[in-house]
């Protein structure tokens, strides 16, 4: 198994369907990875793909949720699938491809499309990061700001030198996460061009909460 795709379905039941069937539609197919609550909407849902459903008796922290389908998931590479968001077709490949081409990265982001109230645009990091490659200075350049987006993938064996997520965030843990692995010495690398959609939802966990994540982001910043 190649990439295990980590969904995290808690208040999702509206976007679960349609995740799961984009996940099962990318070529090669993940290994897709559902954590819910027990006796959930979602977890009815989920049953009825061709998934590996892992449950929770209460609704934990993001970042405690990605850790229980990291430790159970099989795949090579970790990537993130959260609920609304949707992968166009091969948006998986190139992600897989860029590590299965590049033996000394340890991480990739890329590109996507927003869509804020109807309207798609593109996301892109070209003026800060550069025409994509291997990132110079992800240190430095993460230390200001979280900018991989909402799906980046990464080798599954790095959680054996650098540890699991911080389940104490709230909304930060993937920046946390990223610069920890930035400070380690991880290389990353930005695939600029756009593998999926990345919908903006005013009541989603980060723009829902978006003083909690300028708060989390100050402090993971003074603490790395």
């Amino acid at each position: 198994m190649k990439v295990s795709a980590l969904v995290s379905a808690y208040f999702a039941e509206e976007y679960l369907h349609g995740r799961i069937a984009n996940l099962l539609g990318q070529t090669p197919e993940p290994e897709v990875v559902v954590i819910c609550q027990e006796g959930s909407k979602e977890h009815e849902i989920a049953l009825q793909y061709k998934a590996l459903v892992l449950t929770t008796s209460h609704i934990p922290t993001i970042g405690e949720a990605w850790n229980f389908g990291i430790i159970h998931a099989m795949g090579d590479y970790i990537v993130i699938a959260n609920s609304d968001d949707r992968f166009f077709e091969g948006g998986i490949k190139a992600l897989s491809d860029v590590l299965d081409n590049n033996a000394d990265v340890g991480y990739v982001f890329s590109d996507q499309h927003l869509t804020i109230k109807g309207i798609t645009e593109r996301r892109f990091d070209h003026g800060r990061i550069g025409r994509g490659g291997k990132v110079e200075n992800i240190k430095g350049l993460l230390a200001e700001r979280y900018f991989c987006g909402s799906c980046p993938m990464w080798r599954r064996s790095l959680h054996v030198h650098y540890g699991y997520f911080n389940e104490g965030y709230i909304v930060a843990s993937d920046y946390e996460w990223a610069l920890r692995l930035a400070n380690g010495g991880v290389n990353f690398y930005y695939l600029p061009e756009s593998v999926g959609l990345y919908p903006i939802r005013d009541n989603s966990l980060e723009h829902h909460n978006q003083e909690l994540c300028r708060v989390e982001s100050r402090e993971i910043r003074n603490a790395l």
